[in-house]
């Protein structure tokens, strides 16, 4: 199940409602009845992965000049379990990120930058977690994804999208700065960087060098 929410309602936390038969079969299902969707909005140029709107995000998002009209939101495990958030290293939880984004993941008309947030995001996403990615853009690779938003095949590295190409910029998750202050700034340059990617104008291209002698 997901929301879908008219372009004149605000955008915020979307209500839980009852699980699908779809969540059943994930390694992290439990008794629960409820399960958080995604909150999507057709035509928003963002989509951003690891949750929903709060106070804290909300200022990030106003760093990039966008407010939490202006996005869409998803949640890496729309339900809370008993096992409260196990590493990205046990397989047991990619296995559960995986059987959530392919029961529950649509992705709504005009999404032109993904934003990944946190390890579970980025491993949706791009296949692994943040790592040394944090602050770049990536290419969708997760092996999860729809087909229609996966790309395939050898990716060049350094990698600069095309226009068309889905995009992923990865950050830290907000509730990770309370354990480590340090990378606020950090965290607030890559939301700076939004603007930027959506008129094309970063990343750019690095410049091409002959590898032969000049003559």
């Amino acid at each position: 199940q997901h929301l879908h929410i008219s372009p004149r309602i605000p955008c915020g936390y979307a209500m839980p409602v009852l699980k699908p038969s779809a969540c059943q079969g994930c390694p992290l299902y439990t008794s629960g009845k409820t399960m958080e969707p995604d909150v999507y909005r057709e035509g928003a140029p963002v989509m951003v992965m690891g949750a929903h709107p709060d106070a804290q995000l909300e200022g990030f998002l106003r760093i990039a000049g966008l407010t939490s009209e202006d996005c869409s939101f998803s949640l890496p495990l729309r339900c809370k379990t008993h096992h409260g958030s196990p590493p990205l290293t046990q397989v047991l939880t990619r296995d559960a990120l995986a059987h959530c984004t392919r029961a529950h993941l649509r992705v709504p008309s005009g999404v032109r930058l993904w934003v990944a947030l946190g390890d579970y995001g980025a491993q949706i996403l791009t296949g692994s977690g943040v790592g040394d990615w944090r602050g770049y853009l990536r290419p969708t690779t997760g092996r999860a994804l729809p087909e229609s938003l996966r790309l395939d095949g050898v990716i060049d590295e350094p990698w600069v999208p095309r226009p068309q190409d889905p995009q992923v910029l990865v950050s830290v998750h907000p509730s990770d700065l309370h354990k480590q202050p340090s990378l606020t700034m950090a965290a607030r340059a890559d939301w700076a960087k939004v603007a930027r990617i959506l008129a094309h104008k970063w990343p750019r291209r690095p410049p091409r060098f002959l590898d032969g002698p000049i003559r």
